[in-house]
């Protein structure tokens, strides 16, 4: 990553993270996944050194970034149970184009990210639809339920079932089942999901502003900009071209 790409990064974390003294060895580790969604642990050290703990626990924190270790679910609470300390830290695939579109732009907007995340993939489905489809899941104020996203799919006139859907946000870092909500999912609304906390911190960020232009033009805050951005209703990729590097 080059030195103004991974000023950009820096500023555009700091949008949504409050830790100024952390944000720059945050961007450091960051961007060792430039390539890879796999990094060791000694390769953050060269660039963390003494404040590494204190990065992981932010990093984790936000779902930036996971340990890889073994674990018998794929939620992030089971792969956190044992700790932060691992050999090696896997980075979200969505938020891995996030980071790299975050680091040429210096602004973190998430959903241009989800639409070159989901053409990669080659999901047989709109990627237009399937970001709004994220925001509408997000606009819930803790978890979602499989019930949530059968209803939401119906909403964005997406055809896929609500299984695929799953499977493919879970392998995608976008959501992760929740583990310790046995009471609700057993009062009928099923398995729980929680959306990554960095990635909805960069939803509905072109209409936040837009709603808010109204009021005299005030710049939102990060969490005025996240509630803005239940009034999203379409979203578009601009008609620049990105080149985002694939992973290795």
């Amino acid at each position: 990553m080059r030195l103004n790409q991974r000023s950009n990064l820096v500023q555009a974390l700091s949008e949504f993270i409050s830790e100024e003294d952390l944000v720059m060895p945050l961007a450091s580790v960051l961007s060792l996944f430039w390539n890879t969604n796999v990094v060791s642990r000694d390769q953050l050290i060269t660039v963390a050194e003494n404040c590494l703990m204190d990065v992981l626990l932010l990093a984790c924190e936000w779902k930036l970034i996971l340990p890889l270790t073994p674990s018998k679910t794929s939620a992030w609470e089971d792969r956190l149970f044992s700790g932060l300390d691992a050999s090696s830290y896997e980075m979200p695939e969505a938020v891995r184009w996030s980071v790299q579109l975050a680091a040429r732009n210096g602004t973190w907007n998430v959903e241009p990210a989800l639409i070159l995340c989901f053409r990669a993939h080659h999901i047989p489905e709109d990627p237009n639809a399937l970001v709004k489809l994220v925001v509408n899941l997000a606009t819930h104020d803790s978890f979602v339920s499989a019930r949530d996203v059968i209803h939401a799919l119906k909403m964005c006139s997406i055809k896929c079932s609500a299984d695929f859907i799953i499977s493919t946000f879970k392998s995608l870092g976008i959501i992760s089942p929740k583990l310790s909500n046995f009471v609700q999912a057993s009062l009928g609304k099923g398995p729980l999901y929680e959306l990554n906390p960095s990635l909805k911190a960069g939803l509905g960020k072109q209409q936040s502003q837009r709603c808010l232009s109204f009021a005299g033009g005030k710049t939102p805050s990060v969490r005025e900009g996240m509630k803005a951005r239940r009034c999203v209703s379409t979203l578009k990729l601009n008609n620049r071209k990105y080149k985002l590097q694939p992973q290795r």
